[in-house]
């Protein structure tokens, strides 16, 4: 197992006055796919915003290649290395597709190397789309977009939230492989939140359980074929 790229300690934070995280205990290896999974509302959203700074962190620590990023606006973690992609993709509507990827070079401005190239290659969509306004896309289209605009600014690691939602079943299936090839390739860490369990599957190489804030359980995927912890961690 090579070092870790992320390490959370304690960590805790809310909304406004409201603590949603309660302490989150997890780590993450270089070149790791590792899955956030749990019910809604127990924090797996939050937590993504709090890893890359959209949250203030009221306790605990976040370290990033050994750095710690706990004050470290969101900006920065960015050029640092972070690449997000929220629930609901983020993308640029009005723009088009290849001025939404152009946003995403200035994302991580430490990287001379750009991954345009990588970008075309695994998501041919963006090259045949490049002149349309990305508000126009698909759903799945503008996830796929919403991820090569992460990755042309070659990010050390992603944070996905709910890549699934909303898109349909083929699509699904082709950027969960996309991700594994892009992991199996460049050595990309994934840290994501899912609900569907099929994409978890297939695309996980480990699992951390939420509940009321807090990382309460580790699974792998072979597990989540048992319908009883099914039930267990994500049945409402």
């Amino acid at each position: 197992m090579s070092e870790p790229i992320l390490e959370v300690s304690g960590l805790r934070a809310g909304y406004g006055g409201t603590p949603i995280l309660q302490g989150v205990d997890c780590s993450v290896q270089r070149g790791e796919i590792v899955a956030i999974i749990g019910r809604n509302g127990v924090g797996k959203t939050t937590l993504l915003k709090t890893l890359i700074g959209l949250l203030p962190v009221t306790g605990g620590s976040i370290r990033f290649q050994e750095s710690d990023i706990t004050k470290v606006e969101a900006n920065h973690r960015a050029h640092m290395g972070i690449g997000y992609i929220p629930q609901g993709r983020g993308i640029f509507p009005r723009l088009t597709v290849q001025e939404n990827l152009l946003m995403g070079e200035l994302i991580n401005t430490k990287s001379q190397q750009k991954l345009h190239s990588l970008v075309e290659r695994y998501f041919p969509i963006l090259t045949r789309r490049r002149y349309q306004k990305a508000g126009t896309m698909s759903g799945g289209e503008q996830q796929q977009l919403a991820i090569g605009r992460a990755l042309v600014g070659n990010p050390e690691m992603i944070l996905l939230d709910e890549p699934s939602e909303g898109i349909q079943p083929s699509i699904v299936h082709e950027i969960a492989h996309n991700m594994q090839r892009l992991n199996a390739e460049i050595g990309l860490t994934i840290l994501f939140v899912e609900q569907n369990i099929d994409m978890i599957r297939s695309m996980a190489q480990r699992c951390y359980v939420m509940d009321k804030g807090k990382i309460v359980d580790q699974v792998y995927p072979k597990d989540l074929a048992d319908e009883a912890v099914v039930r267990k961690y994500l049945a409402i």
